[in-house]
């Protein structure tokens, strides 16, 4: 495999997310690399889904995108070139992470600002409400635990995490991230010639020992049921969402599936 310098890479993949960032089209994704697009067209995905953000922001998510994706100058060797497509879906499953703190994460690390609030749908233990994020943002910690498994996972958490039993053809797991014992998040990938690639990630967070809150979600909800189980679907331009409780577990899956899809996997997780 031909190595190359990563200096115009990272001029490119530089300019190219100020952009998007700012709102433009990235026409640029198409003279990028493949091993680059889907990052930059994932970022583009959470750009539009949100008022455009201050420059602070922007910096900061530069450098962490580009950190995460070992763009320094130098030349890239063959091993990690080689790497480098589980590398791209766990940045993406970080940034969407980000896009989801305060929501999967009950005691969340990122802060979204409600400047409206539209319906609350509230479940067991927990209150989904509409929101309209304002442009102030603070970035989850640079660097979550990241696994191959979910054995390896396993060990980090105060629970056990479930898989699920059915999904999708052609998905398969990419990564666990773990940012606490008490929340873990796994994240699955697919790659097709007609939809490209496709992200579902998959968060778990207890509910022990915790005071309920509200998690935001800035786009449109619904109250659903998931074989007799309250849920909570949600729309937004780019990505769906269904939330739901199990006893002191709340799931969260993210994903650009229809809903049907996504109700499938839910319920392959239920613990009957």
């Amino acid at each position: 495999m031909r190595t190359r310098p990563t200096i115009d890479i990272d001029q490119e993949f530089s300019k190219n997310l100020d952009q998007i960032l700012q709102g433009e089209t990235a026409e640029a994704c198409n003279s990028v690399s493949e091993e680059y697009r889907a990052t930059l067209e994932f970022a583009e995905m959470l750009a539009r889904s949100k008022p455009f953000p201050r420059p602070a922001f922007r910096d900061g998510l530069k450098r962490k995108v580009m950190h995460r994706l070992g763009l320094s100058g130098e030349v890239r060797s063959q091993r990690s070139a080689q790497l480098y497509p589980r590398r791209r879906v766990m940045v993406m499953a970080a940034l969407l992470l980000f896009c989801l703190s305060g929501l999967t994460l009950l005691q969340a690390r990122g802060s979204l600002v409600a400047a409206w609030e539209g319906i609350v749908i509230y479940l067991e233990h927990i209150g989904v409400r509409e929101v309209k994020p304002e442009r102030r943002w603070e970035l989850p910690p640079s660097e979550v635990p990241t696994y191959a498994t979910v054995a390896e996972a396993q060990r980090h958490v105060d629970f056990p995490i479930r898989e699920p039993a059915y999904l999708p053809p052609g998905f398969r797991l990419e990564g666990v991230q773990v940012p606490d014992a008490s929340s873990v998040g796994l994240g699955y990938r697919r790659e097709t010639e007609d939809r490209g690639i496709e992200l579902l990630y998959l968060s778990q967070s207890s509910l022990a020992g915790k005071v309920a809150e509200y998690a935001d979600y800035p786009g449109e909800i619904q109250e659903i049921e998931l074989q007799g189980r309250r849920a909570v679907w949600g729309t937004d331009k780019q990505m769906n969402l269904l939330i739901w409780e199990d006893e002191d577990m709340v799931f969260v899956l993210h994903s650009t599936l229809p809903l049907t899809e996504m109700q499938n996997v839910a319920i392959s997780l239920f613990d009957e």
